[in-house]
């Protein structure tokens, strides 16, 4: 896949997990948007088509694909039919899970940055 924006992520171990984009709606966008997931071993996983006319500015679910061990990715094409554009502000990727949602960890000492 040629002129993709590719997000990629590392498993530690092989697992389902669940992907989501999030991009901004328009008139000019998209009906059809190819969104594509791979292995760590290049392999094509699926694609999906977004309508990117509808919806956005929140999570939108792509499916839920069997990853395996080491760096996978998603891959956003700007190959699509007409005069459209593709937009892909982020993409996440969680635990397909079972509906249960963790409690968050806190902090047992305190941890402080600086940037400058």
């Amino acid at each position: 896949m040629s002129d993709a924006a590719e997000f990629s992520f590392y498993l530690a171990g092989a697992g389902s997990k669940k992907v989501e984009i999030w991009y901004t709606s328009g008139t000019n966008r998209a009906p059809d948007a190819p969104v594509v997931a791979f292995d760590a071993q290049g392999k094509n996983l699926g694609t999906v088509k977004v309508n990117m006319q509808a919806g956005g500015k929140a999570w939108t679910a792509v499916g839920t694909f069997a990853f395996t061990a080491g760096w996978n990715k998603i891959a956003v094409s700007r190959w699509t039919t007409g005069n459209y554009v593709v937009i892909a502000d982020a993409i996440r990727v969680t635990g397909a899970g079972n509906g249960r949602r963790r409690r968050p960890r806190t902090a047992t000492r305190p941890t402080t940055s600086c940037w400058r």
